[in-house]
């Protein structure tokens, strides 16, 4: 490879139509599935990220694999997928993950607490008792 994936300007290599130099479909064949593939990892951003960069990081995951593939072929296209991941761990991932870690106990604690409130009230309302609560 001659060029570096990382430190690449965005070069767009399609037209307005859609098209590349030479004709063909930019997000033809492995590079479509690799653009729906990419949609799957914005859903791991933020909403707001999402609604207001989304569209715009696709656009440029699209230009840039496009200019890979045709200027480093294969081994570059599997190298910028490394780096997608690699961006992926590093930031959006973790943070969902925190997030979900987060609200798990406590919805868990809060969801345990109210089922025993209900289970305390029901079990002295059938047993007879008179509660603490009074």
């Amino acid at each position: 490879m001659s060029r570096s994936i990382v430190s690449r300007t965005i070069v767009s290599p399609t037209s307005a139509s859609g098209t590349s130099a030479s004709g063909t479909s930019a997000a033809s064949g492995t590079s479509a599935a690799s653009v729906r593939m990419y949609a799957a990892v914005l859903r791991c951003y933020p909403p707001e990220l999402q609604h207001r960069y989304g569209p715009e990081m696709s656009d440029v995951f699209a230009a840039q694999l496009a200019d890979i593939r045709t200027h480093e072929g294969l081994a570059g296209v599997l190298l910028f997928w490394l780096l997608v991941v690699a961006e992926l761990l590093r930031g959006p991932l973790p943070l969902r993950l925190l997030r979900t870690l987060i609200s798990i106990p406590v919805l868990s604690v809060l969801s345990s607490s109210l089922l025993f409130f209900i289970f305390y009230r029901v079990f002295y309302y059938v047993s007879g008792l008179t509660d603490a609560c009074h």
